[in-house]
């Protein structure tokens, strides 16, 4: 497996970029870090309540993700828009476990691309390149039993839930369940052409120009 990567795009398709973090790409995600409604959807919302991030905070938490990059322990990425520059958000693999081929995957978007597919699309680039490229046997993504459009895109595309974590999250003084779904190398085929049908119907078509 190659872990090459530099500053240029890493995965591209359907009007959106995927690249390293760096420092200029991490201050952009201040702005969506300190968004009360993108940060309460993830229940997330005390510290955009209580000063919010500042670039000190974001490039200390952006320069962490890539020293366990450079261990090969997480894939961070940001979204970027083809159409603008804009960076619209996050993803990738914030755990990665190669000695097992496993990782955890997530993508998190400032809540103006929401219901666009902007989500879904980063998601099959991101799940693409770990089952193709990485070689990874198995994915698992952690929600919230309340997130609905997460839970309804995992019915969507037979995408077992594997368990519920209760009172695995503190967060904001609160103890919340998490609900963990996975995916294995050997179900990707399957999920994939539905994931392509989803994407297709809001007028998403794969293109790497």
């Amino acid at each position: 497996m190659s872990l090459i990567w530099t500053n240029e795009s890493l995965l591209r398709g359907y009007g959106i970029r995927l690249k390293l973090f760096n420092d200029n790409n991490v201050l952009a995600l201040r702005e969506i870090r300190n968004d009360l409604k993108t940060m309460s959807h993830l229940g997330q919302s005390r510290r955009a309540t209580q000063g919010g991030w500042s670039e000190e905070d974001i490039l200390k938490w952006g320069r962490s993700k890539i020293e366990l990059y450079n261990k090969r322990k997480c894939l961070p990425l940001v979204i970027v828009s083809e159409i603008d520059g804009a960076v619209m958000g996050n993803g990738g693999f914030p755990v990665v476990n190669m000695d097992h081929f496993r990782a955890e995957s997530g993508v998190v978007l400032h809540h103006k691309y929401w219901r666009k597919g902007i989500g879904s699309a980063s998601w099959r680039l991101i799940l693409e390149y770990g089952f193709k490229e990485m070689l990874l046997n198995r994915i698992t993504f952690e929600t919230s039993p309340d997130n609905q459009a997460s839970v309804s895109l995992f019915d969507r595309l037979n995408i077992p839930l594997e368990a519920t974590q209760k009172e695995s999250v503190f967060v904001d003084g609160k103890f919340y369940d998490k609900a963990v779904y996975v995916i294995l190398r050997n179900q990707w085929p399957e999920v994939k052409q539905k994931l392509d049908e989803i994407l297709e119907q809001k007028g998403l078509v794969f293109q790497n120009k």
